[in-house]
């Protein structure tokens, strides 16, 4: 039995970021090459509910993520 409402997705509830590990390989046609640029990246999950749909209160999470470049 889940000890939240959000059972198993409670741990996830807050602010993830990444270091600058992400890296993002695609072909630069202007140089006519693979091209390689490093990012960061932040994903937000706030709680929400319950929101009654019928006798049903329902429990969410809002997800948003952003991602940007080194030095952006």
């Amino acid at each position: 039995m889940p000890t939240t409402p959000w059972g198993p997705l409670a741990g996830l509830i807050g602010t993830w970021e990444s270091g600058l590990d992400g890296l993002d390989v695609s072909f630069h046609s202007d140089k006519g090459k693979l091209g390689e640029t490093k990012f960061r990246e932040r994903t937000t999950f706030a709680p929400f509910g319950p929101v009654n749909v019928g006798p049903h209160p329902l429990y969410g999470l809002d997800y948003r993520t952003a991602t940007w470049r080194d030095g952006d």
